[in-house]
Formats: C-alpha cells, structure tokens, sequence
C-alpha cells in the first residue's frame, strides 16, 4: 500500500512540474499593471480567522477556492475583490486616480464570481498598438454570471484579452474576465496570427529565414508533448484512484454484514456509499447511518421535492429528497436551520439532518403522524379550546421568525414567503410547527432586493400588495405578507370549529373543510380572478355567522381581519396577533401558554449529529448543527465570548 501511495504521488507531480518548466522558458507577453492608490490585500485575510479551521459547506465550493477566488465577510455571503473603473465617470488626467477596488458578491444564488475589463480602441489601430491600448480601460468591475457564462475566461489569475464586436465599423473592442481577487488589474493580449501569410512571403524570398526554426512551431511542439504526457499520467492517476475505491468499498461491503436487502415493495432502492459521518443521528441513544432509512409511503409532493415517511430503528421520520433542479431550495432550507435557536424552539419543525446521498439530496426532520393543519382539518373538527391552541401556536412561531434577537440567542429576521396550512405541523397534543424554509429568507439590512421579489409563494395566500405588484422591499413590509397569510390559515381552523349552541344558525353542522376562497374563486383560481376579488372588490373569504355572534369565537374574528387588512401598515404584527390569541386561549382554558418554549432532546428519540468531511467532530456544544453553515455556530460562540 506504501509503495502505490508512493507511485500515486509522482504520476501526480509529473505534469505540474513540467507546465511550471515551461512556463518558465515561454516569452512574456505585454502586461499592464497600472498603480492602485487602495490595496485591499489584507483586507481579505481578517474574515474569521478561526472559523477557517472549520469545513466549509459543499455549496460554497462552486466558488472555487476561499482565499483565492473568494472570501466570506462577516454575515458569511461571498465575494471576491475587483478593480472598478469607468472611463465615462473619470475626470482625472491620471487613470490610477479613478481605480478603485470593491468587494463584488453574487447577484443571484446560482451565480458565480469574478471581475472583467473592456478596452475600446479605434478599428484603425493596430493590434501592434495594444500595448498603448492596455493602458487606457474603458470600464473594470464585477463580472458576476452563472458558470456557463464564466467559461469563456481564459484564465483565473489574469485578464486575457480577445476581440468583441462593438455594433461600429469605427470602433472595435478587447474583453477579459478572470476569477481570482483582483486578477483585472493585470490585462494581457496574446497576439493574433494575422501576419501568418505575409511571414510565409518573406520566408519563401529570405532562404537564410528558411533555416532558421520558427518560435512559434517550436513551442507548438514543447506543449504539444507537454499535453501528451499529462494526458497519459493523468490516465494513470485515474486508474490508479479508481483501483483504490474499489478495494475500500470491496472492504466496506465484506465487513458491513448488518445491512438487509430491500424487500419491502414500498421501499426506495438505494445503493451502498462509503461511510459518510455527516448522515449519522443518534437513535434511542444508537448512533444510526440514516442513508438505512427505510421510505414506507410518499407523504406530499410539492416544488421543491418529495416527503417521505421513512423508519429505521423503530422510529419514524419525515425525509424530503430534492434533485439537483432544487438544490437551491435544500441550500436555503440549511442556512435557515444553521441558526442554533431555530433548532430549539417548540413551534418550529424540528431538524434532525441533511446531506447528499444518491444523486438525491436529503433533508430529515422529525415524523408528526397527525401530517399538515391542511390535513388534520379535512377529518377532524375542533373544539373552541383547540381551535385557540392551534393558532396561538403557529402564531408563535411566525412571531418568533420575525423577531431580530440579539446576544447570546442571536437570530435575524425570518420571512417564511410561503406560509399556507400545509406547511403548518400538528404534534400529537395539537401543538403547531411551522415548517418547509425551501423559499424562506433571512432580512439582516444586505439581503438582495432582486432575491426578495414578491411573485412567490402560493397564489390563493398571496397579499393584496403582492397580486398588485406594489411590494415594498422592506423588511416590516415582508412580514405583513406573512401576516395575510396566516389571517387566510387562522380562517381555516376557524371554519372547523364547533361552536356551541349553533345548531339553529347551523342546522347541517359544522361545514366541511375548505381553501381560502375556494368556495368564492374555485378550487385552481389564476391571478387574474383572485386580483379582481381581493384587491379591486376587497373581498375576503366568508365568514360562518355562529363564529361571529360567539363572545369567544368573535374575538379572533376581529383579531383576524385585521391581519387580512389591504394596506400593509394597517395590519397588526404577528407578535401582536399572538399575544390576543393566547389570552383568549389562557381565559378559556386556564392554562398558560408558554410563548418561548424550548425542543428539548430528552423530548426526542432522535438527536441530529455533526462531523466534518475528514471524521473530525466539533465541539460538544456545535453537535446537532446541519452541515451546511458551522461557520455561523462559531460567530454565535465568537460573540458570546466577546471576541467579535
């Protein structure tokens, strides 16, 4: 084993040895590295110093590599450092009095980084004048596109320069783009073979010029052969990785004797990985491979992939498996989860694990057999003290994902974006959870505005202000979409609510479950119908008489329509619509309510697991926090020793 360890390291150095040789021998070609009056080198270097020790989420890595093609600021988004410059706006005679260098992040999620130069020149110029050309820029900055786009940079340390049309006979242009920090600065043109044919002229005339070798063919041939030789130790470097996993997962299959063949008919195939410690979660104090997990029945299937109800130790679990077209969504629903207190409270869907595993990825929470509100509601009425309880809890928790704590329970605002009666958990003693973050955001003063439109979320929930177009991209303005919608869920339960002594109003009992406004609209309702009901008529959905005439009933009512107001800022907060719920629910019942209750792990038969990628864990404190943001858990320990 020493011996191929040995033969695998020297196929590898091979032919980074050989390109750094000739590379060596090749001619440099013009460069152009114009003064910078501010040098953002080191600024780079102060983004978490000690975080870095820790493993980065997989996602990160579609920027490349952290300190070279990007580093993290301190609410850990990306970015990579540019040289910015606009010849339109430069009023200085010294270019390097215009050159600035900015931080650049992604315009969208599925974007990736790098930094771009445009030189504009006349087309009676010379190629021979590019030097003088590489001098004067037209415009430099951020080069912010989806990887497709960003294969067209020829290099990552440097802008190599090639022609563009203008849409001008007069005027021709030079682009680059490159992807490592401030790689713009440096711009190189590779000359063209546009005198090839006028060459061959001189040669046939100049027989001295016949003997002598043509530069240009005898580095063809150096890199040609250098090509060659990569190619065939890079072969062998694949043979010899693959011969290696095939003997640990050989190893692996002969002493994993404890894993049953799939037998049952309802059970998803999956193939056998090497061991991964991130998909571990401990099972009634077992540490259990959750990649076992047997898939009993499909639950619900939406956007954003598919819910299972999996078992394995006796246990059920609730597993959403997206595909690669919803990675996004996998992404966005983990960094919600990387907040420790989102992982501990009472009214939250309680995370358990997440990570990659058969081209599939997984996301598992903990299995609540009474399924969604929506659900529970189509075969179960409700009394009026249930009806309180339900509500006071998922108004309990939409609170507390609009709340901005600070100090050692650190936590930004959280715009659910899709808040609807099927994302709403019922627990076996009818406590409310909220769950499914796939569109969620978290508002901390840098969010995007491209990445918070409001054409999002599910049609017959969506706010006056949305169906109109007229969102404002605040922060307040956000949560009282949230708000409607919860008013449209709070009119569901209530609809399913006896009410005694409404039998004379109510002679055929209490009416069967419905959608907000289905009766109204329509089971389907397009934006074109559900814009003239509720934003040109106001309309709301009708509301049964008994539940208006009951003294109990009647105050939810009013707390109520004044979530489902037209005009944002006329509508009550979610902390308020909570606190007059729960008193009503505390005078009817006289139990108290508590408002920031705790998931405890002795509640729990399942607790998730944390390991980095090379099986080294963090921290006792750090266990349970998903995969995809430690960095954040290691701020929040930052902050509270006062070393932020």
């Amino acid at each position: 084993m020493t011996n191929q360890k040995y033969i695998f390291v020297i196929f590898v150095s091979i032919p980074f040895l050989l390109t750094i040789t000739a590379t060596a021998e090749t001619p440099t070609s013009d460069v152009f590295t114009p003064k910078l009056n501010f040098d953002p080198e080191n600024h780079g270097k102060k983004i978490l110093s000690e975080g870095k020790k820790a493993e980065i989420p997989h996602y990160m890595k579609q920027y490349g590599s952290e300190g070279k093609n990007y580093d993290l600021d301190d609410d850990l988004v990306p970015f990579i450092w540019c040289e910015t410059f606009n010849r339109a706006e430069c009023r200085s005679t010294n270019i390097s009095d215009c050159l600035t260098s900015v931080k650049c992040r992604p315009e969208r999620r599925n974007h990736q980084l790098g930094c771009m130069a445009v030189f504009v020149y006349n087309s009676s110029e010379t190629e021979r004048n590019m030097p003088e050309i590489l001098r004067e820029p037209a415009l430099k900055g951020c080069w912010s596109q989806d990887a497709s786009e960003l294969r067209e940079c020829n290099a990552h340390d440097e802008c190599i320069v090639e022609s563009r049309k203008t849409g001008s006979k007069d005027r021709s242009a030079q682009f680059c783009c490159c992807r490592t920090h401030n790689c713009n600065k440096i711009a190189r043109f590779m000359q063209a073979d546009n005198s090839t044919e006028e060459e061959e002229d001189t040669t046939e005339n100049n027989p001295e010029t016949e003997k002598k070798p043509n530069g240009d063919h005898f580095y063809t041939i150096v890199f040609g052969s250098i090509t060659i030789l990569s190619l065939i130790c890079l072969s062998a470097t694949v043979l010899c990785i693959s011969q290696y996993q095939r003997k640990q997962v050989r190893d692996v299959t002969e002493q994993d004797d404890k894993i049953e063949p799939v037998t049952s008919p309802n059970m998803i195939p999956m193939r056998r990985l090497e061991y991964n410690a991130q998909c571990m979660a401990v099972i009634n104090g077992k540490l259990i491979d959750l990649r076992n997990t047997e898939l009993k029945e499909k639950i619900s299937k939406g956007r954003f992939g598919e819910v299972y109800r999996g078992e394995i130790e006796g246990v059920y679990l609730a597993v959403k498996l997206c595909t690669k077209a919803e990675l996004d969504s996998w992404v966005n629903e983990q960094d919600i989860y990387s907040m420790k207190p989102m992982r501990k409270h009472d009214n939250i869907a309680e995370f358990v694990a997440s990570f990659e595993y058969d081209r599939r990825y997984w996301l598992v929470t903990q299995y609540y057999s009474c399924g969604s509100l929506y659900d529970y509601l189509q075969t179960h009425t409700v009394s009026f003290v249930e009806c309180a309880k339900i509500i006071s809890g998922f108004l309990n928790g939409l609170a507390f994902l609009h709340e901005d704590r600070v100090g050692t329970r650190y936590k930004p605002t959280i715009i659910h974006r899709d808040f609807k009666s099927k994302n709403v958990l019922i627990k076996d003693n009818l406590t409310a959870c909220i769950s499914d973050f796939g569109l969620a955001m978290k508002y901390d003063g840098s969010t995007l505005a491209d990445e918070l439109h409001g054409q999002v979320g599910t049609r017959r929930y969506m706010a006056p202000e949305v169906l109109e177009g007229a969102t404002e991209f605040t922060s307040f303005a956000f949560q009282q979409i949230d708000v409607y919608a919860a008013a449209l869920v709070m009119w569901e339960v209530l609809n399913r609510t006896e009410i005694s002594g409404s039998g004379d109003v109510e002679p055929y009992g209490v009416p069967e479950a419905k959608l907000p406004y289905e009766t109204e609209i329509g089971a389907t309702p397009t934006l074109g119908p559900l814009r003239e009901y509720v934003v040109l008529k106001k309309m709301r959905p009708i509301i049964r008489p008994c539940i208006l005439q009951d003294p109990h009933s009647s105050k939810l009512v009013n707390t109520m329509t004044e979530m489902w107001e037209m005009e944002p800022d006329a509508r009550i907060t979610s902390g308020c619509a909570r606190d007059r719920v729960i008193r009503a629910y505390e005078e009817v019942s006289g139990v108290p309510f508590k408002t920031d209750a705790e998931t405890s792990d002795n509640q729990s038969a399942v607790r998730g697991l944390l390991s980095s990628l090379d099986n080294g864990t963090y921290p006792e404190d750090l266990v349970g926090i998903p995969e995809s943001d430690v960095r954040t858990a290691l701020l929040e320990r930052r902050i509270i020793e006062g070393r932020v």
